[in-house]
């Protein structure tokens, strides 16, 4: 998972999901840079994930990777931020 995105990050083809705060609302406008380094993932969570409304705890899939998944969102009672959950199944 990378560590402070706002340093530019690259990552390689073939590299599995990627998820977890990464302090960036996902609803808001990225940095370019942001972008450039999610060019070949495909963001599967489309709910908010913290209390304000904010999309802070996606999961990231290679595009390239070949499976059908599912994802839901749990709320945690002692967080600010819900739990993502996301279940992968090959093609």
């Amino acid at each position: 998972v990378p560590y402070g995105l706002g340093q530019k990050v690259e990552f390689k083809k073939g590299i599995g999901p990627i998820l977890g705060d990464l302090n960036f609302n996902y609803f808001d406008e990225m940095p370019d840079h942001v972008k450039d380094a999610f060019l070949d993932f495909h963001q599967v969570i489309s709910e908010p994930t913290q209390i304000s409304g904010g999309l802070l705890d996606p999961i990231y899939i290679n595009k390239t990777v070949s499976f059908s998944k599912q994802s839901l969102i749990k709320h945690i009672y002692f967080s600010d931020h819900d739990a993502t959950v996301c279940m992968f199944e090959n093609n």
